[in-house]
């Protein structure tokens, strides 16, 4: 968790596993998104998302909801979530340099 640059606010970073997420998953992001940021989910480079801007208040209730949707794994931007797309750099699949 990031302090939000809006006051009262905080980024809510979740992991993905390798990046990875299911339909259902994929729902319960979806619906969180909706209820708590006005739809707007963004990805990371870690190949997690990000919910940015929460209102603190409403912290507890998401992190419930993405509990329930099988996405409050906790280590997301940490050394337990290393999984990144090097780029073109160091991999064959990049797209573009990092």
């Amino acid at each position: 968790m990031r302090p939000g640059r809006r006051a009262g606010t905080t980024g809510a970073p979740i992991a993905l596993r390798w990046g990875h997420t299911t339909s259902g998953e994929d729902g319960g992001l979806g619906e969180g998104a909706r209820r708590y940021v006005g739809d707007n989910i963004r990805t990371t480079v870690e190949q997690n998302v990000v919910l940015r801007y929460v209102p603190d208040a409403d912290l507890p209730a998401l992190y419930r909801d993405l509990a329930d949707a099988g996405l409050a794994s906790p280590g997301a931007g940490t050394i337990l979530d290393v999984t990144s797309c090097p780029g073109t750099d160091t991999c064959k699949l990049g797209i573009a340099s990092s």
